[in-house]
């Protein structure tokens, strides 16, 4: 008998993993449903994906539509995009950790979430001490099974250009031959291979729950 067909939500369509995950999730059979949670129309017409425009602040108001076997949280900002730090925590920790605890109410089997890599609570910088505060926050809703990516430097065409990311990721992809060891995680990833693994890591057991950049690359 074949497996009942699951139903994924993604937040954070529009970015550069988020769109690799939806187009993943959208050609694989093991989904019949795809919903995509967003503060405006993306207008992506595929027929498994259904859109969702919802005031993420309100994330409660949202908990009957979000129910999903597999929910799938991209959302991140740029201190570039937002340099007031009050609405970057609402985005890059509130918002994910809200989401988190309305999939454990709804009885989500596994929520997968992208971080950073040197995500740590106790950083003294401000990006990384966000990230690290957002992961110690999902894995406190305790979802049957969260999962934590921690991608390098993303390669992928973005809607915007960054010029310092894209110089930083120039730099690294000159000396990845040399990234070896405790430097193997700052290799750049491709923003694909971090959505395959992230749809693999929710469709497996993986025997753990936080990923750094290069062991995405081994999931699959």
């Amino acid at each position: 008998m074949s497996e009942p067909k699951k139903t994924a939500a993604v937040f954070g369509a529009s970015g550069l993993i988020g769109s690799e995950v939806v187009k993943l999730l959208a050609a694989d059979t093991k989904y019949e449903k795809v919903k995509l949670f967003t503060r405006r129309p993306l207008h992506i017409n595929l027929p498994s994906v259904e859109e969702h425009i919802i005031d993420f602040n309100k994330i409660d108001q949202y908990a009957e539509e979000i129910r999903a076997d597999h929910v799938f949280c991209c959302l991140g900002t740029t201190a570039k995009k937002t340099p007031d730090r009050k609405i970057y925590e609402n985005i890059d920790l509130h918002w994910p950790v809200n989401i988190s605890q309305v999939c454990k109410r709804n009885g989500s089997e596994a929520f997968t979430v992208i971080s950073s890599i040197g995500a740590n609570p106790d950083s003294s910088a401000f990006y990384l001490r966000t990230k690290g505060l957002m992961e110690k926050g999902v894995l406190h809703s305790e979802v049957s099974k969260t999962i934590i990516v921690r991608p390098s430097f993303l390669l992928g065409r973005r809607a915007e250009s960054r010029f310092g990311e894209g110089f930083a990721i120039s730099v690294a992809g000159l000396f990845s031959f040399i990234m070896v060891g405790h430097l193997k995680k700052y290799k750049p990833i491709q923003a694909f291979e971090v959505a395959r693994a992230m749809i693999f890591a929710a469709n497996h057991d993986t025997g753990k729950s936080i990923f750094e950049s290069h062991e995405l690359l081994h999931l699959v």
